[in-house]
């Protein structure tokens, strides 16, 4: 490996594990690390070098025994601006997304390509 490569990869494991932090820091700030009997959160942190930002993914599951139905909520936030970038809500067959369009979150047509827009947040 050259040394410009492993510089490089050095420098991306620090901005990675400054990423990690800043994640950490917003999930427990927003109480998101307390799970409840018929609500579970779970979370994951990307740096995302395309956009420059750092991503937390938040993604709740929410059970209702009594209806027999499941609910997931993922959210991606830049977890230095706090800003929700997109969400996916899926409940049964149904889904819908939502994408920052650098003033609102606007629901968006739910098609293959929206998907993958928002999957790959947490990718690139």
């Amino acid at each position: 490996m050259s040394k410009a490569a492993a510089d490089e990869a050095l420098n991306a494991m620090r901005v990675s594990s400054a990423c990690a932090d800043a994640a950490e820091k917003v999930w427990k700030i927003n109480g998101d690390d307390k799970p409840s009997a018929d609500v579970i959160v779970a979370h994951s942190s990307h740096y995302n070098r395309e956009l420059k930002r750092c991503l937390i993914l938040i993604t709740t599951t929410t059970i209702d025994a009594k209806a027999k139905t499941m609910s997931v909520s993922e959210d991606v936030f830049d977890a230095i601006e706090q800003l929700e970038l997109g969400s996916l809500f899926t409940t049964g067959a149904i889904q819908w997304l939502n994408r920052f369009d650098g003033a609102t979150l606007a629901r968006i047509p739910n098609t293959a390509d929206n998907l993958a827009w928002f999957r790959n947040l947490m990718l690139k």
